[in-house]
């Protein structure tokens, strides 16, 4: 198996929805589930993201309310091999990201009754607590058939890193909880088979002898060469 970006995000974000379900999903034998809704979006997303996130799920979905969605935010890569690689071997980097669980209800009983709760709802700060105490700590792991041998999808257990309100959505309240992880990836190992690449020239003119189109100064192709 190739385990590049796309499994690893999909891998973590499959493995925080099945322990949503599995702990809070209304629809299985549990007692006290009332999650009726569990979507996934593999999509990066910014603050304003995760705001029309919302509002398109709500939108789409038909399945009532409470809703947890589930998404990558964002990462940043360091590279670990410290020693360095020669032209062409892989480069190990570790990629340190952020995902995010948006909860959200709506009550017409209005924001206090969103938030506390009422006898037959159980409330975003009951939601928000449930759903830190079972995604805190977790750590996925996937099989890798190729190699006969499992993997970690995140090396490091997710780490709760704050709770933010996703405010301008019409009737429903709803916080995003961040979860810290990270995990580890390699660059293809281009030693045996080097990629060739096309060298493309450029022409750059100088303000006082401007020879592209037009007339005019500025950067303009000159050929390409393999």
């Amino acid at each position: 198996m190739n385990r590049t970006f796309q499994v690893h995000v999909q891998g973590i974000l499959g493995g925080m929805s099945a322990a949503i379900d599995a702990t809070l999903g209304a629809r299985r034998v549990q007692p006290g589930g009332y999650v009726r809704t569990i979507v996934v979006r593999a999509g990066q997303l910014n603050r304003e993201g995760m705001r029309e996130t919302l509002k398109a799920t709500l939108a789409a979905i038909t399945s009532p309310l409470p809703l947890v969605i589930l998404c990558y935010v964002l990462g940043n890569d360091v590279r670990v091999d410290a020693d360095g690689a020669l032209a062409g071997e892989p480069i190990t980097i570790r990629h340190d990201c952020a995902f995010a669980a948006i909860c959200a209800d709506a009550d017409a009983r209005g924001q206090e009754a969103q938030l506390e709760g009422t006898p037959d709802r159980p409330g975003l700060i009951r939601m928000i607590s449930d759903v830190r105490e079972v995604l805190g700590g977790m750590q996925f792991v996937a099989r890798d058939e190729e190699a006969g041998a499992d993997f970690d999808l995140n090396e490091s257990p997710l780490l709760p890193a704050g709770v933010e309100p996703i405010d301008k959505v019409p009737n429903v309240s709803a916080y995003a909880l961040h979860f810290l992880t990270d995990f580890f990836l390699s660059t293809a190992d281009r030693t045996a088979e080097p990629v060739q690449v096309d060298i493309i020239n450029f022409g750059i003119d100088l303000l006082n002898n401007p020879s592209g189109p037009g007339g005019m100064p500025g950067v303009h192709p000159g050929g390409h060469q393999s």
